[in-house]
């Protein structure tokens, strides 16, 4: 079996577990009087897996464009950036809502099928990248 991109993305599914793990005992914590240790754990557990989550995905995308180095970290780091920032508008009314123990599972529930993403693109990826070239590099 050669050197195939998608390979890199098998880091992608325990990322996926780590981040599930933490987002449900995050909101269980919170929710429920347990000890703030688990407040600690969970928080942990979140950064370790968005961490190595970066480092796969990144990986990947810069394995797909070794010309385009510059431009695909700027998207990545753009679109990680937006995301940290954009659930800080709604997360407070959200959790003040349904409580943290929904709004984190709903959050471990989109992290669940947000793995379709990378299943997708370890059956499909190399055929995409045969159809849809990198394009030559501008300078």
């Amino acid at each position: 079996m050669g050197h195939k991109l998608e390979n890199r993305l098998w880091g992608a599914w325990v990322t996926v577990v780590f981040a599930i793990c933490s987002q449900v005992l995050y909101g269980q914590v919170l929710q429920h009087p347990l000890h703030w240790i688990g407040v600690v754990f969970g928080w942990s557990l979140n950064t370790f897996a968005t961490l190595a989550a970066t480092t796969v995905i990144s990986a990947y995308v810069l394995d797909c464009f070794p010309q385009h180095v510059a431009l695909a970290s700027s998207w990545l780091n753009f679109w990680r950036v937006t995301g940290g920032f954009v659930i800080t508008y709604f997360n407070p009314n959200w959790i003040a809502h349904n409580g943290p123990a929904i709004t984190f599972g709903c959050q471990a529930a989109i992290v669940a099928v947000s793995l379709a993403s990378v299943i997708a693109t370890q059956i499909w990826g190399s055929r995409w990248r045969m159809k849809f070239p990198v394009p030559a590099p501008e300078n």
